[in-house]
């Protein structure tokens, strides 16, 4: 495998040891997808605070498969880890695990897109942990989650940036979220506690449904356009935003 191959290529899940919802994806049998968006109803009311979540429909280009792939987000669920404007004409709705090299490699990439547009262009986070290849990506998510229920969106977004930029250890991820203002008591509590990882399930079913493969998976929507595109792996800046560019124009 070549070096620029090595940058582009997300990291792809393993048939070994895998979590149930792993074993499915891996099974989908969807290779190559291309976005094509189905919106419920006319698609209206895109702009207010009751508008239904959208469903994006993912076409197949290589292998037919009964049901469809979608991905379904809404700007204003307030559930979505969402960086930017939630009034953006475009939507990077990144599929990640903390621990995938891939995903570190990427993630200073999207920082640079969002410093590029500005409120022309949201970022939505979902966790895809791939536990078979990564033992403690789950435990990263999780942490992550509990940040963002106890101190906000704001403090995900801090906090995650940390353990992407940073190797945090298991051990040390409650004095990482202290030293950055969250309530140790809090987090610790929820850490020892199971609900929240509902949440990281919840983001892992829809990356099957959306037909992931790999991480990190992007897909590129323009809500106004309904235009879409993925970036294919870990791109390196000017390549993503030749993508996003041509979504956004």
């Amino acid at each position: 495998m070549t070096e620029e191959t090595t940058q582009v290529s997300p990291e792809m899940t393993s048939k070994k040891s895998l979590s149930p919802a792993q074993a499915i994806l891996v099974g989908a049998c969807i290779i190559g997808v291309a976005l094509v968006i189905a919106f419920g109803g006319n698609g209206a009311g895109m702009g207010t605070e009751k508008m239904p979540k959208d469903t994006f429909s993912l076409k197949p280009t290589e292998t037919q498969v009964e049901e469809a792939p979608s991905l379904t987000f809404s700007p204003t669920d307030m559930e979505e880890h969402i960086f930017g404007d939630r009034n953006a004409d475009v939507f990077l709705v990144e599929y990640s695990d903390i621990d995938c090299p891939f995903c570190r490699k990427f993630h200073p990439v999207m920082q640079q897109l969002m410093a590029e547009y500005g409120t022309k262009v949201a970022w939505v986070y979902r966790q895809f942990p791939l536990e078979s290849l990564h033992p403690n990506a789950f435990i990263k998510a999780k942490a992550t989650e509990c940040v963002a229920s106890i101190a906000g969106n704001d403090a995900f977004w801090t906090y995650l940036n940390t353990l992407f930029a940073t190797e945090v250890t298991p051990a040390n991820l409650s004095s990482t979220a202290v030293a950055q203002g969250v309530d140790k008591a809090a987090f610790d509590t929820c850490m020892a506690g199971t609900e929240i990882e509902a949440k990281i399930r919840e983001d892992q079913d829809s990356g099957i449904k959306a037909g992931v493969q790999g991480t990190p998976f992007t897909a590129v929507i323009n809500v106004k356009t309904k235009e879409q595109a993925t970036i294919p792996g870990a791109l390196d800046f000017a390549g993503a935003k030749g993508i996003v560019d041509g979504i956004l124009n």
